[in-house]
């Protein structure tokens, strides 16, 4: 430190240990009108966006999510009620280049991969 700082330090002592000193909080009205101004500030400078943007926020896209819940309960209702659809597992068989038949759909997808 310089010899200027220590005489600035020395001039201002006596505030530091007088706001040291000092134990009393803010009042209770005086924070109450800080946030109130804060929250005055803040809708002023960010005004709700319009209802067709609120629509696009992410925060609020319950509906897609709900109507694809719905298309999916519909669709397994529709198959279960059907009764096309096979489980069975060897439906899948399929006929190899080789005349041999397989059931396993991946070893078939494999095969015709590796013939391109």
């Amino acid at each position: 430190m310089t010899t200027e700082d220590l005489d600035a330090a020395k001039m201002l002592a006596p505030y530091f240990d007088a706001a040291r000193m000092r134990t009393q909080d803010p009042s209770v009205a005086l924070l109450s009108a800080i946030i109130a101004d804060a929250a005055a500030v803040q809708a002023a400078r960010n005004p709700p966006p319009p209802a067709w943007r609120r629509l696009l926020d992410p925060a609020r896209r319950t509906w897609p999510a709900s109507a694809a819940l719905a298309a999916c309960a519909l669709l397994g209702f529709w198959v279960g009620v059907a009764g096309t659809v096979s489980i069975d597992p060897t439906s899948f068989a399929t006929t190899l280049s080789d005349g041999s038949t397989d059931a396993d759909p991946v070893a078939t997808f494999l095969e015709l991969a590796a013939m391109e």
